[in-house]
């Protein structure tokens, strides 16, 4: 998938363009992907790390949360004006 991915502009990595990057290859060829089987130890390791992705992002969800919370005990405007920007490394980092 990473070959795949070097074709196509950008360098940003989020699961939206891996999928897009997955559904391309698979439309235009298809030998290139190959099937998982259903019961192997292939299967159980992709099941395990897509639970703890799930863990994790249920947990930055939860802290995102907790951050807005006590930004908005602290000053309501400075929350406001953050936004969704909130997130990003340099409001974490004036934070």
């Amino acid at each position: 998938m990473r070959r795949a991915a070097g074709i196509l502009p950008g360098e940003a990595k989020t699961d939206r363009r891996d999928a897009f990057v997955i559904a391309m290859t698979a439309a235009s060829i298809p030998t290139a992907l190959r099937p998982v089987p259903n019961r192997s130890d292939t299967r159980a390791d992709l099941a395990a790390l897509a639970s703890y992705d799930d863990d994790c992002r249920c947990d930055m969800t939860r802290e995102i949360n907790r951050l807005r919370a006590h930004l908005l005990e602290i000053s309501p405007t400075f929350e406001r004006a953050l936004g969704d920007s909130v997130t990003s490394l340099f409001a974490l980092k004036l934070l």
